[in-house]
């Protein structure tokens, strides 16, 4: 059984789709979408005493979605959009390009809106989704891609998010980027700006200090692409009374740290990174100069304020995998992205199908588990989007059903990876325009939140 929380959208719509097959639906919503369901066929009933919603013009629909439990049958996502008529307001332009979830803060990029890009951020409480607040680009640069790369984190001493500038340049958009990247912290319900990080070692076009951000608990990890007379690399940054101060410098081979994810102690830097542009081909987006053309990437651990190397993990016997898409950890597992693109000649059959490589670790060992495979062999991107929690792992697969999108959700039963559902776009493969459903995703406990920015919209999922 899935829950539904929020379809959140920036477009003020009101539309919900459903599959073909029998559902056990319970809504809370509009009473006019509730006539259109059960015009529709739909059976369902209201849970007692709950009426329409409206918060600050947005609409809310939560429902309860029954579906066969190991099957890889779509789950039709019926949905409401999410959208404010009054200031602040959510931004269309790429909305969903960059997710992040925490607890109950759920943040979402829109790197293309105007005046630089924006970012806005949902906060729950008692299963309700509302917009808390729009976080603008602070130069307004035109080109600055504010919102490209999106982390949060829920600590004890607060909430935090961390917003990168992928493109911020001379504003003119001829030099290349080197961040920066702003630090937000929530205060009574409104967020401030509380530091902005540079690059550590200077302004250097094309660096790239923001290429890959994540955070976890108090630690927070961004890396820089590497220039010509600059090393690459990727900072340690921990939380100290009210800044963030830098901790460590990691120094993996040239190339490694352009993807990059931590969990508690543990920080994995991979090779390689998305495209800029929802839909943008990967066969244009080579390896990186002394990439492996494996999966594999590097571990390392803090013990006291000290980091090292633990481990190199690999999977060796895929020599054929351009692992450039993404990675993601959660506690003593971590999933490494590997899509097959043919290069210098190489053959077409299954360019763009997908693996998610999954290692364990015992002690201080890594070792290989059962590699999530695509249940469509959809050769649609699968394991673009990635994201763990837990025991549960969230996949997508934009460009799957011609670029509507799809996503997986897995559970690690002990001895291998169970498909819990796949997840489609309303529409599913009809759904009208490139929506790329599952270009980013990210999980936090039981919820799930799913970006697809060709339409704008982005999706929470509850995950008993």
């Amino acid at each position: 059984m899935y829950t539904l929380i929020a379809c959140i959208n920036s477009r003020m719509r009101t539309a919900c789709a459903w599959g073909s097959f029998r559902l056990s639906l319970s809504l809370r919503c509009e009473d006019e979408m509730v006539a259109w369901l059960l015009s529709h066929g739909a059976s369902l009933r209201r849970h007692p005493g709950v009426a329409g919603t409206s918060v600050a013009g947005a609409m809310l629909c939560v429902l309860t979605l029954i579906a066969p439990g190991a099957s890889a049958r779509a789950v039709p996502m019926a949905h409401t959009d999410l959208t404010t008529a009054t200031k602040p307001r959510c931004p269309a332009a790429q909305f969903g390009a960059a997710v992040a979830i925490s607890a109950n803060t759920a943040v979402i990029g829109a790197p293309t809106a105007s005046r630089g890009g924006a970012v806005c951020i949902f906060a729950r409480s008692a299963d309700k989704w509302r917009l808390q607040d729009v976080l603008r680009d602070p130069p307004r640069g035109k080109y600055d891609a504010y919102g490209t790369v999106v982390a949060v984190s829920s600590t004890r001493a607060g909430t935090y998010v961390m917003v990168g500038a992928s493109g911020d340049g001379d504003n003119s958009g001829s030099v290349q980027p080197d961040g920066p990247v702003y630090v937000y912290a929530r205060s009574r319900g409104s967020w401030r700006l509380m530091q902005t990080l540079s690059d550590p070692a200077g302004y250097h076009p094309g660096n790239w200090f923001d290429i890959a951000m994540a955070m976890s608990g108090t630690s927070a990890v961004i890396s820089t692409q590497g220039v010509s007379g600059v090393k690459h690399a990727s900072y340690v940054y921990v939380l100290s009374g009210h800044s963030w101060r830098l901790q460590a410098t990691l120094r993996a081979p040239r190339g490694y740290g352009q993807l990059a994810a931590i969990s508690g102690r543990t920080v994995i830097l991979g090779s390689g990174g998305l495209p800029s542009v929802p839909g943008a081909s990967p066969d244009l987006h080579l390896q990186p100069e002394d990439s492996s053309g494996y999966p594999d990437a590097y571990v390392y651990v803090r013990s006291g304020s000290k980091w090292h190397l633990q481990a190199h993990i690999a999977d060796r016997s895929h020599d054929n995998v351009d692992s450039e898409f993404s990675l993601a950890i959660s506690g003593n597992t971590a999933l490494l992205s590997g899509i097959y693109v043919p290069l210098f000649g190489g053959s077409d059959k299954g360019a763009d199908l997908g693996h998610a490589f999954a290692f364990r670790r015992t002690g201080s060992t890594w070792h290989r588990i059962p590699t999530i495979n695509d249940p469509g062999d959809s050769s649609g991107d699968f394991s673009n989007g990635m994201s763990i929690s837990g025991e549960t792992a969230v996949v997508g697969a934009p460009e799957a059903q011609n670029g509507c999108g799809v996503a997986y959700v897995f559970t690690w039963t002990g001895h291998k990876w169970a498909l819990r559902t796949k997840l489609v776009p309303p529409g599913g493969r009809k759904c009208g325009k490139r929506a790329y459903f599952g270009w980013a995703v990210s999980a936090s406990g039981n919820t799930a939140i799913i970006g697809a920015p060709g339409t704008g919209k982005t999706y929470v999922l509850s995950i008993p």
